[in-house]
């Protein structure tokens, strides 16, 4: 079988790629730069939003399955809305569009808890939540769920299905993992050792397991979570990150009432809020349909921070 994989030059869609042929799929790899890839992968290049529909069908001509992760996820604060909404729910509205006339398997869709909560948001996150996204990737990330949903018909329920995924980790991550891996790859003492909320957190190699396990299932359920198994703190991230680059955690026990006073004085309480919200993913429908979970994430955590440090030399 032949699985499109958009954005697959990415930190994620690379895995993706790599866990599909290791699972017998051959693979599309659609990205807007055509890389290097091992013999057998097929490239083509990702459309921009406004191509027409023609175009979006023609890379998914004889496609069985599609996995959608490209868009725009780390964006300065300053990136207009319109761009999230470009590349986000713009595109993801015009795959699944042709994906739903050309391609008879399945479209996974690659989403986010951005979609339904936001980075201050306190407690479980299910898939059945009502979504209440708050920034403007959120928003974006929301409206690409429902562009897929509008054409996706129930009738079709199970050729759609929308995995939602926490900040996920690994050689290489982004976002605001990595902004905490360089702020951990400093000598000065850090102000999180109070900071015991938890927080579920994901492995690229398990979210790369999961979607080959989505693919191979006969009926899928509409919306999905992926987290580890066990969540971990802010001070537990910050020690692993530090113990993989090689430093003491030397972390402070600020209390988060002073933190928080502090990030608010400063005009940082958006960009702080997710190092004191609790949020844990339900990922129990997920686990049940046979994805095995990753179980501590700590150790990936240091690895990630490891592998750093040697590209650094």
């Amino acid at each position: 079988m032949l699985v499109a994989v958009t954005g697959a030059s990415g930190f994620v869609g690379r895995r993706v790629v790599r866990h599909l042929r290791d699972a017998g799929f051959s693979v599309r790899a659609i990205s807007r730069t055509i890389g290097a890839w091992e013999e057998g992968v097929e490239t083509a290049t990702l459309p921009h939003p406004s191509a027409s529909l023609d175009e979006f069908e023609r890379v998914l001509n004889g496609v069985d399955h599609v996995v959608h992760g490209a868009g725009l996820t780390n964006a300065s604060a300053e990136t207009p809305e319109s761009e999230f909404m470009q590349a986000n729910a713009e595109l993801t509205a015009r795959f699944a569009e042709a994906a739903a006339r050309v391609v008879a398997g399945r479209f996974l869709l690659m989403s986010s808890i951005r979609a339904v909560a936001d980075a201050g948001f306190d407690g479980i996150l299910t898939p059945e939540m009502p979504a209440k996204p708050t920034c403007a990737y959120g928003r974006s990330k929301r409206a690409a769920e429902l562009a897929a949903l509008a054409r996706y018909p129930d009738a079709n329920a199970s050729r759609l299905a929308i995995l939602r995924l926490p900040p996920v980790y690994g050689s290489g991550m982004k976002g605001n993992l990595a902004r905490m891996l360089h702020l951990a790859d400093t000598p000065y003492p850090l102000p999180f050792g109070a900071l015991r909320n938890r927080r579920s957190l994901l492995s690229v190699e398990a979210l790369a397991a999961a979607v080959v396990d989505l693919l191979q299932m006969v009926q899928t359920r509409q919306v999905y979570l992926a987290g580890d198994r066990d969540p971990v703190s802010t001070a537990e991230i910050f020690t692993a990150l530090r113990a993989g680059l090689g430093r003491p955690g030397r972390l402070l026990p600020v209390p988060a009432s002073l933190l928080k006073t502090a990030a608010k004085l400063a005009g940082r309480s958006e960009d702080w809020q997710g190092l004191f919200a609790e949020q844990i993913c339900d990922s129990s429908a997920l686990a049940d349909d046979g994805w095995r979970q990753t179980e501590d994430p700590r150790p990936g955590l240091a690895e990630a921070a490891r592998d750093f440090q040697k590209s650094k030399s």
